[in-house]
């Protein structure tokens, strides 16, 4: 005798790892694209908190080739990166590590001449992050972990601008290894590393992680008393809302789990932090991107995104990206973290 069941939907199965509801939890499947190897992976997104994770986390090392982005070695250059390094290093001699606004007491002429948003993100960012590290106010004695830090490219160009206390910790690198500048980057995860630091940052590795609450609880311990935590992620929101599991911010299998605003901040309040700080950075990438990957078309084609959308679609979405930040529905938002 057989019995006739029928099948449980997976959103039925599973349960979100951020906030634990069961309830109205929606799957999806999405391919790899970066690679263009297009396997399969599936993903859940939770009906509570909107936190999009990878159902079954497998080995990962295999989809961090050598050619993976974050691990390319040189650092950037050409004339916006020499813009850039002007006046990020002009920037930190005058002591305006606060507010990016200042900018315009120094480049009254600069400013006049490009929207403020290109300013910061096009040319001082670089799209290391380094505008956020600026906003932080930090002084060049501060000591600083960056996690997750690939090649150390950001490392690098904190180092030049004069900050004298940097480590990296990128569990996918092969070996220990320093830099140019003298900067020290170790094969190891968080847990691993010791010491007590000032600021402990995310460029775009936290989304990467297999346990984003028992992290932040560790850093929560290597923070110094008045320390701050930096966590540049993806966020699930318009992007999201419009090309699904095109968006090129999944990154299947690699992105493990992809926060709202709103369940980020649930997580880390729950791990002893306030939210000291939003600020939305991101760009044009994630229309180009997402719409080359609804084409077909593998990031690592060799085919850059000016020879597949016209300059003027690409200004169009980047005019988009800055609305969209200024309106908070941007697709990469950095969290400035307190201890309680």
């Amino acid at each position: 005798m057989t019995l006739d069941i029928e099948p449980c939907p997976l959103s039925m199965l599973l349960k979100c790892r951020i906030c634990g509801n069961e309830a109205n939890n929606r799957p999806h499947t999405a391919a790899e694209m970066m690679f263009g190897t297009r396997e399969e992976f599936d993903y859940l997104e939770c009906g509570e908190c909107g936190t999009v994770q990878i159902v079954e986390i497998p080995e990962l090392r295999p989809y961090y080739p050598e050619n993976y982005y974050s691990f390319e070695a040189g650092s950037k250059n050409g004339m916006r990166a020499a813009i850039g390094r002007s006046i990020a290093k002009a920037y930190v001699r005058a002591g305006k590590v606060g507010p990016l606004g200042q900018v315009a007491a120094l480049f009254p002429i600069v400013v006049r001449r490009l929207r403020f948003l290109d300013l910061e993100l096009g040319y001082l960012d670089m799209g290391l992050g380094l505008a956020s590290v600026l906003r932080l106010g930090i002084g060049p004695d501060c000591r600083i972990l960056d996690v997750g830090c690939g090649d150390g490219k950001l490392l690098n160009v904190l180092a030049e601008l004069g900050y004298t206390s940097l480590l990296g910790a990128d569990a996918f690198i092969e070996t220990d290894r320093i830099l140019p500048g003298g900067v020290m980057i170790l094969n190891r995860n968080l847990d691993q590393v010791d010491g007590e630091f000032d600021v402990i940052m995310f460029h775009h590795s936290f989304e990467h992680l297999t346990d984003p609450a028992g992290t932040l609880l560790n850093v929560r311990e290597k923070l110094a008393f008045d320390g701050r935590c930096l966590v540049r992620i993806p966020v699930t929101s318009y992007a999201w809302e419009k090309y699904g599991v095109d968006w090129v911010g999944l990154d299947p299998p690699r992105h493990l789990h992809l926060f709202t605003e709103r369940s980020f901040r649930a997580l880390a309040e729950r791990a002893g932090f306030e939210v000291d700080s939003v600020f939305y950075d991101s760009t044009s990438f994630q229309f180009c991107g997402s719409e080359q990957y609804k084409l077909g078309i593998p990031l690592t084609a060799n085919r850059p995104a000016g020879t597949i959308f016209s300059k003027r679609q690409i200004r169009r979405w980047a005019g988009d990206a800055r609305r969209l930040n200024s309106e908070g529905r941007g697709d990469q938002a950095a969290f400035v973290l307190r201890p309680k």
